[in-house]
């Protein structure tokens, strides 16, 4: 069973280093994927193989 957040009700944990106490459920999972798509960036630089992240697949919304 999928459980569907409504992008504008408030986050569990709010986004702060942008400096809210309090958070909207879009901008907490725009953080995430921010943070995935960084940590992927760094692993893949280390092993040389960053380029894949630029393909439309992953880079492109």
């Amino acid at each position: 069973m999928k459980t569907l957040l409504n992008p504008h009700d408030k986050a569990f944990f709010p986004v702060d280093w942008a400096g809210e106490n309090e958070s909207e459920n879009w901008f907490d999972i725009a953080r995430e994927y921010t943070e995935k798509w960084h940590h992927q960036m760094q692993l893949r630089q280390a092993v040389g193989i960053e380029g894949q992240l630029y393909d439309k697949t992953f880079f492109n919304p």
